[in-house]
This record gives C-alpha cells, sequence and structure tokens, in this order.
C-alpha cells in the first residue's frame, strides 16, 4: 500500500490519485521482485550448502573432517554467532560439544558439557523433535552459560529413528532464525547422520577383518603346533642318533689313550653331529614359531623341500617311500613361505594318515596349461568315499578319531588368500590325489 500524507486539508485532488496509482503499479512489481530475488537467493544458498554437505560425505569416510566443512559451509551461508554439534558424554548424563565449534571460547574442559535437564539441545536429544526459540530469555529450559545468546535452533541428528547427536546454531538478535533455517539443518542433519552410521559401519567392518585376520593366523599356529606334536616321537629318534654319535666318540676318548690323530678324529665325528643336531633343532623352531606376515618371491620346489625335510624321519617310521618329480624350471611365485609350507606340510600328514599300513606319495610340481604352477600331492591310502568329496573343506569336518577337522579348511583358506585354489580326486580304496594351484609371478612382480 502506498500512502501520501498531507497536513493542509483538500491538498489532493484526482489527478494526485492516478498518479499515486500509476505508481503503485510498478512499485509493487519491484517489491515483489526483490522479494523473489531474496528468496532466490536464499534457496540457492541453502542448495549450495547442502551440495557442500553432500558432495563432504560422499568423499570420505572421516566424520570430524565431513562435520568441520559442514560447519564451515552453514557459517558461509548463515549469519551464525554460534554453532554447535554435541554428543552424548559417556555418563548418558549430559552433551559433550564437538570441537568442531563456532563461537565459543571455552575456559575449561566442563564448559563443553551441556546437561540434558537444563537446555535446548539436551531437551531435543530427549525428545528427538526440532525446536526453534525466538527469545531464550524467555524459555526456562535455556542453560545459562552463554552470555548474549538469545535465538537458538537445534535439531536431532538420528540414525535408524535414534537420536545420536544434536545439531544446534545460536544468535546474539532475536528471531534470527527461520522454519526455512529450521528444514535446512534438518536436511543437514539427516546427512550427517547417514555420514556417522557409515563411518560406524566402517570401523566396525575394519574390527572385524582385523579379528578375522587374527583369527586366521591362530588357525595357522595351533596347525603348526599340531604338526610339531605328530612329528615330535620321530625328531626324538633323529635326535639320539647324533647325540648317540657323539657319547661314543667322547667315551672312546675318556677310556683309551689315543694317538692325536686319532682323537682329533673322534672330535670330528661329534663336532660334525653336533652341527646336525644344531641345524635339526633349528629347523623345528622356525617351524613351530608363529608364521611371518607378508609376501616374498619364493620357489615353489624350496618350500617343497623344506617340508619334506622337516618330516622326512616321520615318513620313513610310517613306512611311506616317497617320490619326487619336481619341475626344475618353474618361475618363481610371491607367496608366504611360512604359510605355504604349513599347507604342504599338512597334505603330506593327511597322506600319511591315509596310508596306517605304509605306501607311496609322490609329489609332482609342473607348469600347467594355463600358465598356473600345480602342486600335486598322491598317495596310495584308503581313498575318500564319494559322499565326503563335497566336504572335506568344511571346517571341523573330519572323519579321524581326535581330528580338528581344521587342517584342510585352513590350508584352503591360505591358498585362496594366494589366488590360488586346491582341487582333489579320489577314488575309494585306490588313494587320493590333491592338487594346488598356484598363479606364477608376472614381470612386473605381480601374482
Amino acid at each position: 500500500m502506498l500512502e501520501v500524507v498531507d497536513e493542509k486539508p483538500g491538498a489532493f485532488d484526482r489527478h494526485d490519485l492516478n498518479l499515486l496509482s500509476t505508481l503503485a503499479g510498478p512499485a509493487a512489481i519491484a517489491i515483489e521482485n526483490a522479494r523473489l530475488y531474496e528468496e532466490t537467493a536464499r534457496l540457492l544458498a541453502e542448495a549450495r550448502v547442502l551440495q557442500e554437505v553432500t558432495l563432504a560425505a560422499s568423499s570420505t569416510l572421516d566424520f570430524d573432517l565431513v562435520l568441520s566443512r559442514t560447519i564451515q559451509a552453514i557459517r558461509r551461508t548463515l549469519r551464525i554467532d554460534y554453532l554447535v554439534f554435541a554428543l552424548p558424554d559417556e555418563s548418558g548424563e549430559g552433551l559433550t560439544i564437538h570441537p568442531s565449534l563456532v563461537g565459543f571460547v571455552a575456559p575449561s574442559e566442563e564448559y563443553l558439557h551441556i546437561p540434558l535437564e537444563e537446555s535446548v539441545c539436551g531437551r531435543v536429544y530427549a525428545t528427538g523433535r526440532p525446536e526453534l526459540v525466538e527469545d531464550l530469555s524467555r524459555d526456562s529450559h535455556y542453560f545459562q552459560e552463554t552470555p548474549g545468546l538469545r535465538s537458538l535452533l537445534a535439531v536431532p541428528v538420528k540414525v535408524e529413528n535414534r537420536v545420536v547427536a544434536v545439531l544446534g546454531a545460536g544468535s546474539v538478535r532475536p528471531a534470527a532464525f527461520t522454519r526455512s533455517d529450521l528444514r535446512l539443518f534438518e536436511a543437514i542433519a539427516a546427512q550427517l547422520g547417514i555420514v556417522m552410521e557409515n563411518a560406524r559401519l566402517y570401523e566396525a567392518e575394519r574390527e572385524l577383518r582385523k579379528l578375522v585376520e587374527w583369527s586366521r593366523t591362530q588357525l595357522v599356529m595351533n596347525e603348526r603346533l599340531v604338526a610339531t606334536g605328530r612329528l615330535a616321537a620321530s625328531l626324538a629318534h633323529e635326535i639320539n642318533n647324533p647325540l648317540q654319535a657323539v657319547h661314543n666318540s667322547l667315551q672312546l676318548m675318556l677310556s683309551f689313550s689315543l694317538e692325536p690323530e686319532e682323537q682329533r678324529e673322534y672330535l670330528q665325528i661329534a663336532a660334525e653331529e653336533v652341527k646336525r643336531l644344531m641345524d635339526l633343532v633349528s629347523r623345528m623352531l622356525d617351524f613351530a614359531r608363529r608364521p611371518r606376515r607378508g609376501m616374498k618371491v619364493v620357489q615353489i620346489n624350496d618350500l617343497i623341500k623344506r617340508s619334506l625335510t622337516l618330516c622326512n624321519k616321520y615318513l620313513q617310521h610310517h613306512h611311506i617311500a616317497v617320490r619326487r618329480d619336481l619341475d626344475p624350471n618353474l618361475p618363481p611365485v610371491q607367496a608366504n613361505p611360512d604359510e605355504l609350507s604349513q599347507v604342504f606340510l599338512n597334505l603330506i600328514l593327511n597322506a600319511v594318515d591315509a596310508m596306517p599300513e605304509g605306501g607311496s606319495l609322490c609329489i609332482t610340481s609342473r607348469l600347467a596349461e594355463d600358465g598356473r604352477i600345480a602342486i600335486s600331492f598322491t598317495d596310495t591310502g584308503h581313498g575318500i568315499p564319494d559322499e565326503h568329496l563335497g566336504r572335506i573343506f568344511e571346517p571341523f569336518f573330519t572323519t579321524k578319531e581326535g581330528g580338528s577337522g581344521l587342517g584342510l579348511s585352513v590350508s584352503l583358506d591360505v591358498v585362496r588368500r594366494h589366488g590360488g585354489e586346491i582341487t582333489v580326486k579320489s577314488t575309494e580304496g585306490e588313494g587320493a590325489t590333491f592338487t594346488i594351484w598356484l598363479p606364477v609371478l608376472s614381470a612386473k612382480g605381480e601374482a
């Protein structure tokens, strides 16, 4: 409405009214255009804030970084004197202000604590409903520790309808925030809730992966200890032979007056046998220790020979004849030597179990037509029944009395983590062949 006032009576005539009416139309259009421009500018600013928050949320799982960028975007867009993100404290009786705050200068740690019972943010957290307070001096729930704060806006941050935090903004001006601001903050809070949940899920997955890796390491270690126990009796016999040779040499030197040359000969025998003992104990300790992590370039044939050396006496005591047909020209592989050696030993010991009356074990290595290395363990044992073939790699499946049922399961897991596979062929009563398939090392040093 346009109004013109003059102190003189009858100062205006119809001509003045017509002129004023003519001016009113363009003025109304100008006012509406200004209002529309301001509304459009506000909507664009809000859209820009939401875009920045969305981009931040989609670019990282670091919640603190997303929150920092969000607060910066809000501060650039709205006239805000105070901005807080409050999380529940450990006691559950209050909220703690996140370090990414705006406008506060905390004199102490206690200042960063907001009680649930005496604050607007606490009320929003408890009820799960947003609040827009135009004048805090008239609000009995106002937490009187922010001098000069007059108006406040607070919205809940939810994850699956559960309040997990509160996003709040304050101003030294009364009625500084509108319903549009409230809707904007609710949209921002929804994004922050998604980011918080994604960050929590990512951290939970990371912890689960660490637990799975630890469990795998423990399983491999347990299998190594089981194998060590099975080899212990054979190793005792293997240790006894060099000890007997050392004892005999020293006994001869003590019992008879020998020429220096003869003494030197017996001492040489004793020294060689002690060296053999030291090598044997070193191999056993090396096998029994916790597997080292990490991959390295290895030759498969060396790992096969290492496993056979370790259980050579065990195979002899069980009357197992071993035949090796190892391709000397195999390319290297990228592998964890401790873990693969454990797999080879597991298959050797399983073959021994399948031949309680003795038999033969043939171990071959070759480069297959598909470019992978194939390592086969073929025994002449009792074979595997058809109904068991599909289950032998299942955890805890075993047909052996006292067996854990984890040896083949652990072996398959190790081989798969090396990018390989294990296959088995068997005819009941005619033995079995387990074949490990491993990728070779490429020219770029990748498996």
